[in-house]
């Protein structure tokens, strides 16, 4: 199998040494493409030198999660790679991670997308993050409570869910062709949410692998006091819900809330952002569609 390990970096000097060295040890070998999104704490010179074996591509500003990583899916299939890892700056894994999420993905070809369990800093604990989000959604939590207390003889190998990290995902070749790239209506957050409504609206599956761990150093956030970082927010969430594959949703509905919470909240700042999507109402639109007709914003 051939793998390339995609990580899209933004000021990654804290962690881009524990990240690369773990991709060196992986017991299955693998291809790493950086893609750095403009980088000012000297991250790219350290990569450059300490890690040859890197691919290393620079933009020239900050072009977002999503579209930095289309970067590297389209070079995955120009290039026939079997699958791709898609790692956060902040994660690295295990010497059997990659190895073993391969190993079940090329016996369960349904599956689109798989991810490991997460582990925090110290890889003794779960992540809380991913506890909150990953093992919450559908079933995982109870299965996995059940594998490790109950049933550990007869545990499964695969946890079908409907939401998982992005920070780790192991990603096929035939989800790439059938889905397509990140939509390029999202630059940070939502983006992962809508790559999986449209994995699972093309018919393949999103797994936990429950006896595969990784590592990802996600700090808690305190509550930021910043009311435009809750206004981004809520904007990327309602893209997620009017670009979702499975069921249109009306303009109206996030305008019309959006204008009720700057009056409610004294803050036109949600006025920008409604604004900003009654201009880009279209493009929205458009990019559904192409999302809802498949392999979409990547070239074969």
């Amino acid at each position: 199998m051939s793998i390339l390990v995609i990580i899209v970096t933004y000021n990654a000097m804290q962690w881009a040494a524990r990240c690369l060295e773990s991709l060196r040890k992986s017991t299955l070998p693998v291809d790493v493409l950086v893609i750095d999104n403009g980088s000012t704490d000297g991250s790219q010179d350290f990569i450059r030198s300490e890690y040859p074996e890197v691919s290393f591509y620079q933009n020239t500003k900050n072009v977002g999660f999503g579209m930095a990583n289309n970067r590297g899916l389209q070079h995955a299939l120009n290039e026939g790679y079997d699958y791709v890892y898609l790692m956060n700056q902040d994660a690295w894994i295990q010497e059997d991670t990659i190895l073993k999420l391969v190993q079940i993905a090329e016996s369960h070809p349904e599956y689109g997308i798989l991810g490991p369990v997460q582990l925090d800093k110290t890889e003794h604990h779960l992540e809380l993050t991913f506890c909150r989000s990953t093992l919450r959604s559908d079933k995982a939590l109870a299965n996995y409570v059940s594998d490790l207390y109950f049933r550990k003889d007869e545990a499964l190998e695969i946890y079908p869910v409907s939401y998982l990290m992005a920070s780790h995902w192991l990603v096929s070749r035939r989800c790439l062709l059938t889905v397509g790239g990140f939509s390029p209506v999202f630059f940070q957050y939502g983006e992962d949410d809508n790559y999986l409504h449209r994995v699972l609206y093309h018919g393949l599956k999103i797994g936990l692998a429950p006896h595969v761990t990784a590592v990802h150093d996600c700090h808690v956030e305190k509550p930021n006091p910043d009311v435009m970082n809750k206004v981004y927010r809520d904007s990327a969430r309602f893209l997620v819900l009017l670009s979702q594959p499975a069921k249109s949703y009306a303009f109206k509905g996030p305008i019309f809330v959006f204008c009720f919470n700057a009056i409610k909240e004294r803050n036109p700042l949600y006025l920008k952002y409604a604004w900003k999507m009654v201009r880009e109402k279209s493009r929205i639109a458009k990019c559904r569609k192409a999302s809802i007709q498949g392999f979409a914003f990547l070239e074969k």
